[in-house]
């Protein structure tokens, strides 16, 4: 199967022959699909019209931990990586209450530990609905965990490997913060134009 290519619009010519648009090129974007026992992370850039992949995985506390030890590790393991990789923006789904009340305060507290770390090195963080992630990246938002699996490697460049849901996840919220940053760019040069 072919590589989907995602086209920018075309740039406007301030006058015959000169065109000035808006500089698309992105800062590395940090998603992340966060969890108690393991949290997927992916991190994409875009440079000139094409979306990179840089690197993604899973970070998973040692098993057995009581819930205090995995939210520590979880904090002090995603600022070693937010070091590393130096990313723009952290992005992340909303939160999703479901049935069990329980879990989600747990979902909740690890979210807690990811944002904190982010937050102290003053990153900017992000949050997009998990309708909006599936919309953004499969066309609509009632997409399946596999649908996003399948199609996370055919829109980014340098991906050698299947991602796991986790990494698929966390590469989805990264890229539809980076699909919303391009139309931002480009609602703001037209504004721009506008007001000329």
């Amino acid at each position: 199967m072919g590589r989907a290519k995602r086209k920018c619009p075309p740039p406007v010519e301030d006058e015959p022959g000169i065109v000035v648009p808006p500089n698309l090129d992105t800062g590395r974007i940090l998603g992340i699909d966060p969890g108690s026992l393991k949290t997927g992370f992916g991190v994409l850039q875009h440079i000139k019209s094409e979306v990179f992949w840089i690197r993604s995985g899973i970070m998973q506390p040692p098993k057995g931990q009581h819930l205090l030890v995995r939210l520590g590790w979880l904090n002090k393991t995603f600022g070693e990586i937010l070091d590393e990789i130096q990313p723009a923006v952290v992005a992340l789904e909303t939160s999703f209450v479901g049935r069990n009340m329980k879990t989600a305060l747990i979902l909740g507290q690890a979210r807690g530990a990811l944002i904190t770390a982010a937050t102290i090195r003053n990153l900017p963080v992000l949050e997009f609905s998990p309708a909006e992630v599936k919309l953004s990246i499969v066309g609509h938002g009632s997409a399946s965990k596999q649908q996003m699996q399948g199609m996370i490697p055919q829109l980014i460049h340098g991906l050698k490997h299947d991602p796991s849901e986790d990494e698929a996840d966390a590469l989805g919220v990264a890229l539809c913060c980076l699909h919303r940053k391009i139309r931002e760019e480009w609602r703001d040069f037209a504004s721009s134009r506008e007001n000329d």
